[in-house]
């Protein structure tokens, strides 16, 4: 008797590992993904968010040199943000304010130092279309959430030094 009962929570756990299984099956196939993307994907050599301009360029420089990287970063992207996800907002997902500091799209700078066109850049704009563009996005589109991003860190960083400035009085 007391066997019976064990198999039949045996068989009632795998059952329901099961039904697990499928519904995450299921949850990848309704996003678009492929089985394959369940697995971890990793770009060999960063971890994500980015949190330098150092690392930027170091990720720039591999994804032109190594095709490989260049998948496994491409991958990364597609696998990570959900179509839902906005690209303005999963962008803190793959670089920090302090690595994008010294960026902006076009390059051009009314204020202060020359910014790195994020649009010369294949990590910033050939990548992203490449992984996101089945869900929807454009080269017009990526620039203008680019633009909405910079804007953003701007403003966060000049609300970061007024409240240090307002601290020190």
């Amino acid at each position: 008797m007391r066997n019976r009962v064990q198999s039949n929570i045996r068989m009632k756990a795998e059952k329901h590992k099961l039904q697990i299984s499928k519904h995450v099956l299921n949850a990848a196939i309704v996003a678009g993904s492929s089985v394959a993307s369940l697995k971890p994907v990793k770009v060999n050599g960063f971890v994500f968010p980015l949190t330098s301009m150092d690392d930027i360029e170091r990720l720039e420089e591999v994804v032109r040199a190594d095709f490989a990287i260049r998948e496994q970063y491409v991958e990364y992207l597609a696998s990570r943000k959900p179509p839902s996800v906005d690209v303005s907002n999963f962008f803190s997902y793959l670089f920090t304010d302090d690595a994008l500091i010294n960026y902006n799209f076009s390059g051009a700078n009314n204020v202060g130092d020359q910014k790195m066109p994020m649009r010369n850049y294949s990590i910033f704009t050939d990548c992203m279309i490449e992984a996101w563009g089945q869900q929807g996005l454009t080269m017009d589109t990526l620039e203008e959430k680019i633009k909405l991003i910079i804007k953003k860190l701007t403003a966060r960083r000049r609300m970061q030094k007024f409240r240090q400035r307002r601290s020190l009085k």
